[in-house]
């Protein structure tokens, strides 16, 4: 609607002074041409005979003057490319506006690569030090599991888009024993209680389960819909009455090691 008003109000501008151009446009071509003719004629008025040709000739060399010098003027201060210039201007406002807002996409852009390019190299000397240093202990996959959070979570804006809403980031590990996904490591936003309850998983239970019995990454840009609900949504037991609230969106993957998840 903004836009449209826009169009509307400049439309309306350029056509009043098209108008207004061409009446002045008139006004010019008469003041210089009926001047132009009284100023020439002035001197063949004077020599006429009569008691009032001198004064007659006077008056129209003033006069003439006069149409000259209006019409001069109106040259000077109302060019009649107005509107031509106007919409030249409105033109180069509006590629300024495209190329403002391909100038933020490429920012944007090379903030998102430039981000990717950091959390590689940064997720390299960590899996690297745990390769080294060993993964055996719960503590030390713990460990390894917040400081690959801590890389996501400082980069969020940049990868992900995310602001100031609540956000989540967990890894979940599946427990061969019980066949059960339970949270190793996890990262909320400051209005979600860090020490809040982790739900563990069945395999292909909610959107956790879903992702690891599919072995392919979920992403749900509504997880809120109907639809999806039944599928992704946490059914008996598992039910939390902040669920519809708090989850908005989703996006789970699946991460193997040797051939396993």
């Amino acid at each position: 609607m903004k836009d449209l008003s826009y169009e509307k109000s400049h439309h309306a501008t350029l056509t009043y002074l098209r108008r207004a151009s061409r009446f002045l446009k008139l006004t010019k071509i008469l003041g210089t041409v009926v001047g132009a003719a009284l100023v020439a004629l002035s001197p063949w008025i004077s020599e006429m005979e009569g008691p009032h040709a001198a004064a007659l000739g006077d008056l129209a060399l003033w006069v003439g003057l006069a149409f000259t010098v209006a019409g001069s003027l109106v040259l000077v201060f109302v060019d009649q490319t107005t509107p031509e210039v106007l919409s030249e201007n409105l033109t180069l406002c509006r590629e300024s506006d495209v190329n403002q807002l391909k100038f933020t996409y490429l920012l944007d852009y090379i903030d998102h690569t430039l981000a990717r390019v950091s959390l590689n190299s940064y997720l390299r000397e960590i899996v690297e030090a745990a390769v080294t240093d060993g993964c055996e202990s719960e503590e030390k996959l713990k460990e390894f599991c917040e400081a690959i959070l801590g890389l996501l979570v400082s980069r969020k804006a940049s990868l992900f888009s995310i602001g100031d809403e609540d956000w989540n980031f967990a890894v979940y590990e599946h427990l061969r024993g019980d066949g059960q996904l339970v949270c190793v490591a996890c990262k909320r936003s400051g209005d979600l209680t860090a020490n809040h309850e982790h739900r563990s998983w069945k395999v292909g239970e909610g959107h956790v389960g879903l992702t690891f019995s599919r072995s392919t990454e979920l992403i749900f840009a509504d997880a809120t819909s109907d639809e999806l609900r039944p599928v992704i949504g946490a059914q008996g037991d598992q039910y939390r009455n902040y669920d519809e609230n708090r989850y908005k969106s989703l996006a789970s993957m699946p991460i193997s090691t040797d051939g396993d998840h």
